[in-house]
């Protein structure tokens, strides 16, 4: 089990620097939505993989975190890929996941260790309420999924919660 553990953190480990740069990108590139589907994508297969890693640890609780945390990210990244012309949400939407993304960093290097993120650590109140606010900016007609095909294709989607929902979550379990 250690072995799967540690293919975990590294394969996690090599994503959110990806992540990063993905988000350095869209930080230089403003108009390029197009980069938080892709950071949306990519933090979906730590998401994944967290998830799976729930059923088969002795310890699930640090992979649900680390599950739990990657969903909001996705979340964020899908409904950020969605801003068009407000550049000022667009950055704070960047600026948001570049912080979630060094606190998911945090997560998964912590993994296995003896003094794990409290959820407090992981959502500070300063963070909360920035996420918060974002959520607020995000009305219905803000898809928090992927869409799959062309439009003419239909209505495909695979869905994911809200991020309130996610929140909800986060801190119930």
């Amino acid at each position: 089990m250690d072995e799967i553990i540690e293919e975990f953190k590294e394969e996690s480990s090599q994503l959110v620097q990806n992540l990063i740069e993905i988000l350095e990108n869209a930080e230089d590139n403003p108009g390029s939505s197009e980069k938080l589907e892709e950071y949306g994508q990519k933090v979906d297969r730590i998401m994944g993989s967290a998830k799976t890693m729930v059923m088969t640890s002795d310890e699930p609780g640090e992979f649900e975190m680390i599950g739990q945390y990657a969903e909001l990210c996705k979340s964020i990244g899908y409904k950020g890929s969605q801003i068009q012309n407000n550049e000022s949400l667009y950055n704070v939407t960047v600026g948001l996941l570049f912080d979630a993304t060094e606190s998911l960093e945090g997560l998964i290097n912590k993994i296995g260790q003896k003094s794990s993120f409290s959820k407090d650590e992981v959502m500070s109140q300063p963070f909360l309420e920035r996420l918060k606010w974002l959520s607020t900016q995000f009305d219905d007609s803000y898809r928090s999924s992927l869409k799959l095909g062309s439009e003419e294709a239909g209505p495909e989607k695979v869905q994911i919660k809200s991020i309130d929902d996610i929140l909800e979550s986060f801190f119930k379990s």
